[in-house]
């Protein structure tokens, strides 16, 4: 075909010829002035005339290829949004800039023509033709993210064109207009084109349907290649519609590569939660589910919460605790709900237990206990008073949970049961231990606690008589 379209060509039966002499100076001005703010400045008014003339049209084209990046922009959106009748003719304008030898200008081209939509496909249709075959890939793209499916069939021949890349662009548009007749050619294309699988699997998940969803379970169990393997998991991802895939992905993730476990998973969690259901990873695969926590992808830690479920055991501890530390509030509550609502005492228990050994910061901690309250209604009574007990023990024995703001939360949850296991643990703390208990028993505790000090003696026979004495005084001024 002939490299370059001429717009001297184009039909101009429909866009109105106007002999208007400041219409020329301003096309004159942006053409050729060597002011770059007067070429913006005609490029501007060009585009405000509210009737269309080809020289305006063509000045405009010719504007994309200015040195001056503000004058692109200017022309760029003005090309960009013609009137209806008229989008077709500023495609046919345009599209000669698709062959352009300056990448700039042609990608100005596509986006002007992806804007105007399917009224480009016709205009850009001829260069699919192109000798060069890196025009014809160009064209190719374009007409993909256009997404116009009533010209899928003129792409179906490209599927034979000589070189790869035009070929592998062919599969991409096809996959991007979704239509499911083209299913049965890319699935013929799959064994002879090494190089181009990924995509023509990734086409495959856009389409979708029963033979696209078979052929992709299919080969997840008969492809060796990782990268194949993590394709057909994201299209089986897009695409699955049944908890029958689900079940045939659970059957095949123990035979998989370890890192591509975690993407299985998420894939199987996507399936469920689209169709409303959950799946919650039977114990002989819930190692899965615990890896997922660990990884950075917050979609495949979020799909390892859901897989373990809303109750946990022992050997789900340590993930959990790697997933709180992160900081994220909506997790932990989560988390703390699934626990404390629904886990055994001894759950509970080992959970905080290795969260005060293995947190780092003592700003985790102070975060994670600042979630019981929006939590605390839901939990149990006594799951409630076994919380704060562990809690506040753990405040004056772990690095990590010695903050006075935890027993401050502690205390506004339930400052009996704070104040009881105070005076359990009181012969175990240090001297700065005990500063710190008395400061929070002033600055936290219930006025009406100091009651509990009739039964003191027989909790702490043993306590420094200095320390007694502290405590007396603090409560006898609750009382004044």
């Amino acid at each position: 075909m002939n490299n370059q379209i001429s717009i001297s060509d184009i039909n101009n039966s429909c866009i109105q010829e106007v002999k208007h002499s400041p219409v020329t100076d301003l096309i004159d001005n942006l053409l050729y002035h060597t002011d770059s703010s007067i070429r913006r400045n005609a490029a501007i008014k060009l585009s405000d005339f509210e009737f269309v003339e080809e020289k305006i049209i063509n000045a405009l084209v010719l504007g994309l290829k200015d040195s001056d990046r503000g004058v692109r922009d200017v022309c760029t959106r003005a090309l960009s949004n013609p009137l209806t009748e008229f989008a077709g003719r500023y495609a046919e304008m345009v599209s000669p800039l698709i062959a352009d030898k300056n990448i700039e200008t042609r990608n100005l081209a596509a986006e002007i023509m992806k804007v105007i939509g399917e009224k480009s496909t016709n205009a850009i249709l001829p260069y699919t033709k192109f000798n060069d075959a890196d025009v014809r890939q160009f064209a190719v793209e374009i007409i993909g993210a256009i997404r116009n499916g009533d010209e899928w069939y003129h792409l179906i021949d490209m599927l034979n064109d000589e070189n790869p890349n035009v070929r592998n662009a062919v599969i991409e548009a096809l996959g991007n207009m979704g239509i499911e007749d083209t299913v049965g050619i890319l699935i013929g294309m799959y064994e002879d084109e090494d190089e181009l699988k990924p995509t023509i699997i990734e086409s495959l998940g856009k389409i979708g349907g029963s033979n696209a969803l078979d052929f992709l379970s299919g080969i997840l169990s008969a492809e060796n290649d990782i990268l194949i393997k993590m394709a057909v998991i994201d299209s089986l991802a897009s695409i699955g519609d049944n908890l029958g895939i689900c079940e045939v992905l659970l059957d095949e993730i123990q035979s998989v590569v370890p890192e591509l476990q975690v993407y299985l998973l998420k894939t199987i969690c996507t399936i469920a939660n689209r169709l409303g259901k959950v799946i919650v990873f039977p114990g002989e695969l819930r190692y899965i589910a615990q890896r997922a926590l660990y990884e950075e992808d917050i979609e495949l830690r979020n799909a390892g919460l859901v897989a373990l479920g809303n109750k946990y055991t022992i050997n789900d501890i340590e993930a959990l605790i790697k997933e709180v530390s992160r900081n994220n509030s909506d997790t932990q509550q989560l988390i703390l709900n699934n626990l404390l609502v629904n886990c055994e005492f001894e759950v509970i228990i080992e959970f905080f237990t290795n969260f005060s050994l293995f947190c780092e910061k003592d700003d985790v901690a102070l975060d994670l206990i600042s979630q019981l309250p929006f939590i605390w209604d839901s939990i149990p009574y006594e799951v409630r008073s076994l919380t704060i007990g562990i809690n506040t023990g753990l405040v004056f024995s772990s690095k990590s949970m010695y903050n006075i703001y935890v027993l401050e939360i502690l205390f506004n949850l339930d400052s009996n049961v704070v104040f009881e296991k105070m005076l359990e643990i009181i012969p175990e703390l240090n001297n700065i231990q005990l500063e710190t208990m008395i400061e929070a028993i002033r600055k936290f505790a219930d006025p009406g606690l100091p009651d509990v000090l009739d039964n003191m003696d027989k909790v702490v026979i043993n306590i420094n008589k200095r320390v007694k004495n502290i405590l007396e005084t603090e409560f006898e001024s609750h009382n004044l």
